[in-house]
């Protein structure tokens, strides 16, 4: 199937697969949008919700294969939302971002592995809960720049860290607890501490 465009409010549930061409696969510029059971690949971007001005809420992201794009699920300025349970993987860039002003947001109980870059990218967002998604085979597991809850996740075998805190201000707190780094001691990093 082509590319898909939902610029209204909708509930889409089916079982296709959408090969984006090297464009966006599925593109969501609307609130109240539910996207589920789908597969898309070979795209810029596999799932794309955003807004030029303003903001988008109540979206719904669940149950989808998203694979081989540059960028797998991606909010721009989305609130109070949901990514769930997806597969999301082989993405040259990042597997989910969530940008400019994406705030509010769950992304939970996702298998993100094997991107190019980060497996979550929480790009100066706050305020978002990451719970129980396993991440592993990224080059970063999560990449943070603001205040966010990061819950219960397992987050393991990423070639360069496991969560990165790129804070520009030193007041910028990541609370990270509870999570599963790949060994029962927790993180383990050779270098020594300052």
């Amino acid at each position: 199937y082509d590319p898909i465009i939902i610029d209204k409010p909708l509930k889409i549930v089916g079982d296709p697969d959408i090969d984006a061409h090297g464009g966006v696969g599925i593109n969501i510029t609307s609130s109240n949008v539910l996207v589920e059971n789908f597969t898309v690949f070979n795209g810029t971007v596999g799932i794309y919700a955003h807004t030029n001005s303003g903001t988008l809420s109540n979206i719904t992201i669940r149950n989808n294969t998203v694979y081989n794009n540059t960028r797998g699920i991606v909010f721009m300025r989305v609130t109070s939302s949901n990514i769930t349970n997806n597969r999301v993987y082989d993405s040259t860039h990042q597997g989910i971002c969530l940008w400019k002003n994406s705030n509010g947001n769950n992304v939970t109980y996702n298998h993100i592995w094997n991107n190019g870059g980060n497996g979550i990218g929480l790009n100066g967002t706050k305020n978002n809960f990451i719970y129980k998604n396993d991440i592993h085979h990224n080059r970063i597991g999560i990449w943070v720049q603001k205040e966010n809850e990061i819950h219960y996740n397992k987050i393991h075998n990423n070639t360069k860290w496991g969560i990165k805190n790129d804070g520009t201000s030193p007041s910028v707190l990541v609370n990270a607890t509870y999570n599963w780094w790949g060994a029962n001691s927790g993180p383990y990093d050779p270098k020594p501490l300052p």
